[in-house]
Formats: C-alpha cells, sequence, structure tokens
C-alpha cells in the first residue's frame, strides 16, 4: 500500500461542490493500493461554498487520518487566487511533519484555492517527492472567473505557468480544460497534462430511495441542484462599464445564463400559451438561491409552482435527480465560435439519472456530454424560446406516456467515481516510477 499526501482544502464534514471529488478518491483510492493522509482546513460552515454535510462523512474510510489547519482565520483562503503565507507555512509545517512519521511516496493537492500549491510544492522539492495537483476549475484560464484588470488576468496565467511546470502531473477536469492548458502552455509535454472528469457515484444511484414524498407524483416534476450564480450576474451588470474599462472579465462572457431568469421567462410563456401543460409543472430549485430570485418567483405569481428548499445534504440532493422528470443544467454564454472549458459537478449526476436533461449551455464538454448521453434537449443559455418548446415538448409527451428517448448507458459508465479513481492510480503509479527513475 502506497501512502500518499493528500491536501484538500474542502473536505467532510463540509459539504458543497468542491468536496465531492476529493472524498471520492479517498474513498476508492485505498482499494487500488493507495491510502491518502489528508491536510484539510479548519471546519468553517459560515461560508456558502463550505455549508456542513455530515452525510459525506460515511465515504471516508475509518482508518484514514485527517489532520486539519487550526481553527483560526489566520490560515483561511482570502481567494480562490491569492496565496496565504500563513497558510502556506501551516500547511508546510503539518506536511512535513507527516512526511517524517509516515512513508510517503507522493503528495497530491486538489485546487482551488490555487495558493495551496505554493505548499505543496515546497514539500514535494525538500523532500523530492513526486507531486500530482487536480486542477477542479481551470485557474487563470477559467473564462467563467473575473480578474481585477487584463494585468491581473496576464500575472495570474503567468503564475500558473510557472507552478504547474514545476509538477510532476498536472489534472485538468475536462477536456477542453487540457486542451486549452496546453495551447497556452505548449513548453509543458503533453504527457504531463491529462483529464479526469468529474463524475457519479454508482452506490448512490442503486440504493433505495426512502420513503419520503420529495415531489408530486401527478407532476411534471423539473429540478436544478445546486447554487445559481445571480447574485454575481447582477453584480457584473452593474459594473458593465468598469468591467470593459479594465477587462476584468472575458469578452463576450454573459453570467445570466447561470441564473433561473430564462427557465423563468420559459414558464411565463407556458403559462400564457399552454395553461393545460402549466398546471401539470412542479419545480423544485433543491438549492440556495438569491432573495432577488425569490422575488422574481413571487413578482411573477410563481410561488404556488416553484420550490426553493435552500441548502441540501449530497443524498438529499441525489434523491431529488434520481426522482426528476427532468434536470435543468445551465451555464454562461460566450463569443461565438468559443467552447466552455468547465462541466459543473451536477452534470455527471444528471447524466446517471433517467431523467430528460435541459441543457442551455454553450459548445463546450457539458453539451457534448448531454447529447451523445440522449434524453435530451439542448439550446443556448439565453434561448427562452427553445426552453418554452421542450418544455411543452416533455410535458405533453409525459401527459401521454410516450416512450422517452434511450440513454446511452455505455457512454454514461465512463463517468463512474470507480473508472476515474482508477485513472488517478494509474496517474499517481507513473508519477512515482517517473520520480524514481530520475533520482
Amino acid at each position: 500500500m502506497k501512502k500518499i499526501l493528500f491536501i484538500s482544502h474542502f473536505f467532510p464534514p463540509t459539504g458543497g461542490s468542491g468536496v465531492q471529488r476529493s472524498v471520492k478518491f479517498v474513498k476508492n483510492l485505498p482499494e487500488l493500493g493507495f491510502q491518502p493522509t489528508v491536510i484539510s482546513s479548519y471546519i468553517d460552515n459560515k461560508n456558502k461554498w463550505t455549508p456542513s454535510d455530515t452525510s459525506l462523512e460515511n465515504d471516508v474510510p475509518d482508518f484514514i487520518k485527517v489532520h486539519r489547519l487550526p481553527d483560526n482565520s489566520e490560515f483561511a483562503v482570502p481567494n480562490n487566487f491569492a496565496e496565504n503565507p500563513s497558510r502556506t507555512k501551516g500547511i508546510f509545517e503539518i506536511g512535513s511533519s507527516i512526511i517524517a512519521e509516515e512513508k510517503i511516496s507522493l503528495i497530491y493537492v486538489s485546487l482551488s484555492p490555487f495558493g495551496d500549491l505554493s505548499p505543496a510544492i515546497k514539500l514535494a522539492e525538500f523532500f523530492n517527492l513526486p507531486l500530482v495537483a487536480d486542477l477542479r476549475d481551470p485557474w487563470a484560464l477559467d473564462e467563467f472567473q473575473s480578474q481585477r484588470s487584463a494585468y491581473h488576468r496576464r500575472r495570474e496565467i503567468s503564475r500558473m505557468r510557472s507552478q504547474i511546470a514545476r509538477c510532476t502531473h498536472v489534472i485538468m477536469n475536462t477536456p477542453e480544460a487540457a486542451n486549452k492548458t496546453l495551447r497556452f502552455f505548449p513548453e509543458i509535454e503533453a504527457k504531463s497534462i491529462t483529464w479526469i472528469t468529474n463524475g457519479f457515484d454508482e452506490d448512490d444511484f442503486i440504493k433505495p430511495l426512502s420513503n419520503k414524498e420529495l415531489l408530486p407524483k401527478n407532476r411534471y416534476n423539473i429540478i436544478h441542484t445546486g447554487t445559481f450564480h445571480s447574485d454575481y450576474a447582477r453584480r457584473q451588470e452593474s459594473e458593465r462599464y468598469i468591467n470593459y474599462l479594465l477587462r476584468k472579465r472575458v469578452p463576450g462572457l454573459d453570467i445570466s445564463g447561470r441564473t433561473p431568469i430564462y427557465l423563468l421567462k420559459a414558464i411565463c410563456l407556458l403559462r400564457d400559451e399552454q395553461p393545460h401543460l402549466f398546471e401539470k409543472l412542479n419545480v423544485v430549485f433543491a438549492g440556495i438561491i438569491s432573495q432577488q430570485d425569490k422575488d422574481l418567483i413571487r413578482n411573477q405569481g410563481l410561488e404556488p409552482i416553484i420550490t426553493a428548499t435552500g441548502y441540501l445534504s449530497h443524498d438529499i440532493c441525489i434523491e431529488y435527480t434520481r426522482r426528476a422528470e427532468m434536470l435543468f443544467l445551465p451555464l454562461h454564454g460566450l463569443r461565438k465560435g468559443e467552447r466552455c472549458s468547465i462541466v459543473p459537478g451536477k452534470t455527471y449526476e444528471y447524466l446517471a439519472s433517467e431523467a430528460t436533461i435541459l441543457a442551455a449551455t454553450p459548445p463546450g464538454d457539458a453539451k457534448d456530454f448531454v447529447r451523445q448521453r440522449g434524453r435530451c434537449f439542448t439550446c443556448s443559455p439565453r434561448d427562452t424560446n427553445s426552453i418554452h418548446q421542450a418544455l411543452v415538448s416533455s410535458i405533453l409527451n409525459w401527459s401521454l406516456k410516450a416512450e422517452l428517448q434511450p440513454i446511452d448507458k455505455e457512454f454514461i459508465s465512463h463517468f463512474s467515481r470507480e473508472k476515474l479513481s482508477i485513472k488517478l492510480a494509474e496517474i499517481l503509479s507513473k508519477a512515482i516510477s517517473r520520480n524514481k527513475s530520475n533520482k
């Protein structure tokens, strides 16, 4: 059993989208010959991105050791990109102690926050260990992220270039992100950059559903799990002139697609033009939505058919996903001809469900995956009319008990967490062998 140092800011009992990848790898790696020892942050459930979710602790084997930074704001993450010297020092000191006590073969770090790569590099170079950096988002190349100015974006790209060059191996979480990284940094060997997508845990989809009546059985249930980015979209819109002058955002980025606004507009069209179908509809936003979105739902008179649950644990979100007739997948808009480099984590659990997927997304891996899976409707993020037509068609077919489109089960199986963990184990083994051969 090879021991690895596993650095991950997001780890149970903290919940949220950033936790899934790390906890599922820690769950599966021991069966593949790797025993992780985890360094994580202190538990802070005050941030909306780090809510409490004790259900995820069930995925952590009892023998896994978890070391945490002290419960002190001194070790907090300033933002996804900035490095905190105290945090860097704290991770280095804890990591050094673990490496001294255990026979560690490799260091793995899950990013973001991207500042955590700095202490991982220092540990790897000090102890002459291989380092695998796993980027859950494409760092400075992420078109969704805003920077202080175009200058700061260029500086962050330069920092990304210099730091990933010091890693033994870099993992991106989509094929598009890996291709984009190689285009930006052609000096880095292609064999040093690969991709492992996020995925779904087969155990979540084979266990019996609970007896809870989460959804009405006589309605067409549309579900969106996770968080909309409505506050971010409104803030960016209010700052559009300063954004333009400073080039804080990637040109052509339209964040409004990652809000419920166009779905709500389509539902209003359905109410006005097909009231007999509208009355069959039930919508659940299984996650946090903004006060402005709540006000919009109320002002449009949609409260009777739309429920906003607030934050839910991962196991309950899976229940909603498995029970849905339709799952809504929105993404931001981009300039014509550009491909999106990110795929929301929920996408893979949507793929594993039996539901129809309504994907309002730009060209990119998310749209490609949904189309190859089948049983879907796809359109651009702001295409209210296409969303409306998808609702009409799907609710009508459901009412008539029409046969559903087939799903490509073989394609979906590639996204199982077990298979993805096998791919990670192969990368870890090669990184260890490569490091030994260079000594």
